[in-house]
């Protein structure tokens, strides 16, 4: 007696599964079926889980032998194996067509530079916890560098991720690109943003020469500090006027600079800080300038006698001298080294020249000084003794 076998044949096996393409939550799946095998649906296994939403009918996915369909609601960066059976009338397919996927990591967001200094940017972004991914490429204006691989349990806690772009250039304009990646595929999405490095700080600041109001100041650059303009600071005190373009001041790595409309007499202490697009060096140069003292003026003999000249004359009110060095006939003596504050009251002077030859001419000539710094011009007169 024969036995008579019920029901419809078994579906013939899915062939040749290949992951076409992907994003961070879909994989775009393909697969081959023989005309012949009269599947009505097919059934789509995750990580050997059904989902009632990937039991998809055969009409809806193929076209000929060729079957399309998106694996959707994944969790970007995972590993997925997929496998796909063949269902017809509630029999299925012999075998089973196995292909593995990989979902691309969440794109990361939010970059910003937090911190920086002439060589480094302290980038920071944030990035879904569910994102998945195991490393992250930082590209500097269009460029990867392996330094700048990271692994994601290096730099992230929770969701937020920072690093270190180091050994940059002083003084440049950097546009970061973080993008994520998971077993080899990289997120759809880039973050990006511009850091600037500060640029070089000042060196060497020296004061080359000075007059009763202007202080001629010198200083080197770092030629790859990239600075566009010099702050100078006149005792804690920035002016506009003191605001210079790099390429005004600088011939190479030497900058020089007058610093005008100074006081007369006047001990200045000058900070030079360098500055490229508003990000300043994080050291400044110093260097303390004195200016010349205003010179006297108007000297005058308003009497004598037969050993002594009793001579006047006139100062700045703001030339700020501290001592007046009398000189006769081109001779200093020491007893005519006088401070102005005995000699002066407001703007005028006197002093007695004393021990003088009786009947004698004699031509003085009065300098100031201020620390050290003397005047760029004397005052001269002659007096005749008795």
């Amino acid at each position: 007696m024969y036995r008579m076998r019920l029901g419809p044949d078994e579906p013939s096996d899915p062939q040749n599964c290949r992951v076409k393409s992907s994003n961070n939550s879909t994989l775009h799946v393909e697969w081959n079926y023989d005309r012949k095998g009269n599947a009505d649906h097919f059934h789509i296994q995750i990580n050997d889980t059904f989902r009632v939403k990937d039991n998809v009918s055969m009409s809806s996915v193929c076209t000929n032998s060729a079957c399309t369909y998106d694996v959707k609601d994944l969790v970007p960066g995972t590993v997925n194996n997929l496998s796909i059976l063949a269902s017809f009338h509630g029999e299925n397919s012999m075998g089973v067509c196995h292909v593995q996927g990989i979902t691309k990591p969440s794109d990361p967001q939010n970059c910003r530079v937090k911190s920086s200094n002439n060589s480094t940017l302290h980038v920071e972004w944030n990035y879904d916890r569910k994102g998945n991914a195991d490393h992250f490429h930082i590209q500097i204006n269009d460029t990867f560098r392996v330094k700048d691989n990271v692994s994601m349990s290096s730099v992230c806690t929770n969701s937020a991720c920072m690093y270190e772009v180091k050994d940059l250039e002083p003084g440049t304009v950097n546009n970061l690109s973080i993008l994520a990646s998971f077993h080899g595929e990289n997120s759809m999405g880039v973050c990006h943003v511009q850091g600037i490095t500060k640029p070089s700080d000042p060196q060497n600041c020296r004061i080359k020469s000075s007059d009763n109001s202007t202080l001629h100041v010198e200083w080197n650059v770092d030629s790859k500090g990239n600075a566009d303009h010099f702050h100078i600071q006149i005792n804690d005190t920035f002016r506009d006027k003191d605001n210079v373009s790099m390429s005004s001041a600088c011939t190479n790595s030497t900058c020089m600079y007058d610093v005008k409309d100074l006081v007369p007499g006047s001990v200045n202490n000058l900070s030079i800080l360098a500055t490229f697009h508003g990000e300043n060096s994080t050291g400044m140069c110093h260097v303390q300038g004195i200016t010349k003292p205003s010179d006297p003026q108007n000297c005058r003999i308003k009497s004598s006698d037969n050993s002594t000249l009793h001579v006047e004359w006139n100062v700045d009110s703001k030339g700020n001298a501290d001592h007046f060095h009398i000189q006769i006939n081109d001779t200093f003596r020491d007893k005519d080294n006088v401070s102005m504050s005995s000699a002066c009251t407001n703007s005028t002077c006197m002093y007695d020249v004393k021990d003088l030859v009786p009947g004698s001419v004699n031509n003085l000539s009065i300098l100031a000084t201020f620390h050290g710094e003397n005047s760029t011009g004397m005052c001269h007169v002659q007096g005749i003794t008795s």
